[in-house]
């Protein structure tokens, strides 16, 4: 829960994008879900650098750090996945995370 700051009584959600587990489970994430428009793929593994930094990696790293400066302003800070899960969440739970935490934004990083 949110501090003192001027963003007290808000919620926001971060989605960290692909997790670092969806390389292992390119079955499960090549699933097709309902994207409320469409029907698209759970998720994806996202991209690596030359050196194998994965897209994964990088934006867990970035989401950790924006949640730090937004609890410091007083925001209740809510994570689609934090690494915690072997793969996922797809578009369809993220969306649903977002929309149960009666968030005030979301951020997809």
């Amino acid at each position: 829960s949110g501090g003192d700051g001027p963003l007290r009584g808000k919620v926001v959600v971060i989605d960290p994008g692909h997790n670092p587990g969806n390389f292992a489970h390119t079955r499960e994430i090549a699933r097709q879900v309902d994207a409320g428009t469409h029907r698209k793929e759970c998720d994806t593994t996202g991209t690596s650098t030359d050196a194998g930094y994965t897209e994964a990696a990088f934006t867990l790293d970035v989401s950790r750090r924006l949640r730090t400066l937004l609890e410091a302003r007083g925001a209740t800070v809510r994570f689609t996945h934090d690494g915690d899960r072997p793969y996922g969440p797809c578009i369809d739970e993220r969306a649903r995370i977002g929309n149960e935490a009666k968030a005030d934004a979301v951020v997809s990083v």
